[in-house]
């Protein structure tokens, strides 16, 4: 099973326009932008990969030069301290991964402030992160932290977790009942001003083991996975191949069977 032309082709059903054997390298133009290269400390900036086309199924993680890695294809990136930081994107796509330098951030110290200045909503910069960054499985508890500069400054804040619950909080403690992918955003509001920031998008994965369905008859499985809140797709019976669509869940044990015996099992 692999991805062409914006669909999930499988060998011996392919659908119309994809080849009929696997292609050796599927082709995904892979890029990356830095909003700002010359920054001071502190300062926010967005990081962003670009792909084409832009449907592809490609996972994304930043390496931001100073030691932290943000899992998103659009991860918001501070510095603590001055000084010349190289940006790395990862990725990993159909089984084969590599990585692109987006290019050097430029860190200057912050001048003096003045204390007697009260920020103007313009020069207050917002951000957040996740924690872990990395894909969870369903009931993991993840944590979600607004952060701000200067940092003494009231701002309020509610984070919206994707999956329709709300957290008036500068930081969230959340998890998530069903597999999927989950956007997180922070809204702020500050001295009648009001916005919303992008912290990025959780990959929640069921918990799942082909192990379970190997073996049970495709009755049997199915029983299985409702009960642990997916879906099932038999994708082969013997000798007769069923055409696969060209959706990817994560909610869906697909399965091939033998003799009405499960043989094979696993998601998507």
């Amino acid at each position: 099973m692999w991805w062409c032309g914006g669909k999930i082709c499988v060998v011996g059903s392919p659908h119309y326009g994809c080849p009929t054997t696997v292609p050796g390298q599927p082709y995904v133009l892979i890029d990356c932008t830095i909003s700002d290269r010359d920054i001071e400390v502190n300062e926010i900036i967005t990081l962003t990969a670009v792909q084409t086309p832009a449907d592809a199924p490609v996972r994304y993680a930043f390496s931001h030069g100073d030691g932290t890695i943000d899992n998103t294809s659009v991860s918001r990136a501070f510095y603590e301290a001055p000084g010349s930081y190289t940006v790395t994107l990862l990725w990993q796509y159909n089984g084969g991964k590599g990585s692109k330098s987006c290019g050097t951030v430029h860190v200057r110290p912050v001048n003096a402030p003045t204390p007697t200045v009260t920020p103007t909503p313009d020069a207050v910069q917002i951000g957040c992160s996740i924690s872990p960054r990395r894909p969870v499985e369903v009931n993991e508890t993840l944590t979600f932290t607004a952060f701000q500069s200067p940092a003494n400054v009231p701002v309020t804040y509610v984070f919206d977790h994707g999956d329709g619950t709300l957290d008036e909080t500068s930081q969230s403690l959340a998890y998530y009942a069903a597999p999927g992918f989950y956007q997180v955003r922070l809204n702020w509001a500050h001295d009648g001003q009001s916005g919303t920031t992008f912290c990025g998008t959780v990959t929640v994965e069921p918990n799942f083991s082909a192990s379970d369905y190997l073996g049970r008859t495709p009755e049997s499985a199915d029983a299985l996975a409702i009960s642990r809140g997916l879906t099932t797709r038999i994708v082969r019976i013997d000798d007769q191949v069923f055409p696969g669509t060209e959706d990817y869940r994560l909610d869906r044990v697909n399965i091939e069977v033998d003799a009405n015996i499960v043989t094979e099992a696993y998601l998507g």
